[in-house]
């Protein structure tokens, strides 16, 4: 079952044999793999059996129609979400995304439907025991199952991320004298990486 479940989250679901598709995302000289085979483990907060997905729609979203020439005037020009061009189509994907929701939900009732999505992808939030994944990837009218992932802020583990242990292991290098400057949209005063012991600020600084 975990390996049944894993697929129809992870994996396209153009037919209901779909087999486990492995998908790797590189970084530079890292590749993570997507999938991995295992027992399914479903988090302590969701000890209700229950897991919340992204399912895709058959439709184009509007970005993608707009780009392909919905206006009439190609893809060189702005999105105008707006437009009446605009909301004719998203009404258009609203009308498909209620007869899908409600086509689940006869085939599913146990599941829940969340947030819509219309403009960057045509699909809707489903909460659904984990037992039903199988049964939701089958339905014709699901394009894609995607996972549902919270990201969490861990900045301060990147030296392991990046292999810094590893190099100074090999290298004896540590760093000393580099300066470095950190550009963001906002500063986290309790990051490991910002502790000030052990430094001083140059002349005239700060300012």
């Amino acid at each position: 079952m975990g390996l049944l479940a894993v697929a129809a989250v992870l994996a396209s679901t153009g037919t209901a044999g779909a087999s486990l598709v492995h998908i790797d995302r590189t970084f530079g000289d890292l590749t993570v793999p997507r999938v991995r085979t295992g027992t399914l483990t479903i988090p302590a907060n969701q000890a209700s059996g229950r897991i919340r997905v992204i399912v895709g729609l058959q439709l184009a979203p509007l970005a993608a129609a707009y780009g392909r020439g919905l206006t009439g005037i190609g893809s060189a020009h702005r999105l105008d979400v707006a437009s009446v061009t605009s909301q004719i189509y998203l009404t258009r994907i609203a009308t498909a995304q209620r007869t899908a929701a409600a086509r689940l939900l006869r085939a599913i009732p146990t599941a829940r439907i969340g947030r819509r999505f219309q403009v960057v992808l045509d699909g809707f939030v489903v909460t659904l025991p984990v037992t039903s994944l199988p049964s939701l990837a089958r339905l014709g009218f699901v394009r894609k199952v995607y996972p549902s992932v919270r990201y969490h802020l861990a900045t301060d583990t990147s030296p392991s991320l990046i292999g810094a242990t590893e190099l100074q292991t090999l290298t004896g290098v540590k760093g000393d004298g580099i300066k470095i400057g950190i550009v963001d949209d906002g500063v986290d005063g309790t990051n490991p990486f910002l502790n000030p012991a052990g430094y001083s600020y140059p002349a005239g600084f700060p300012k």
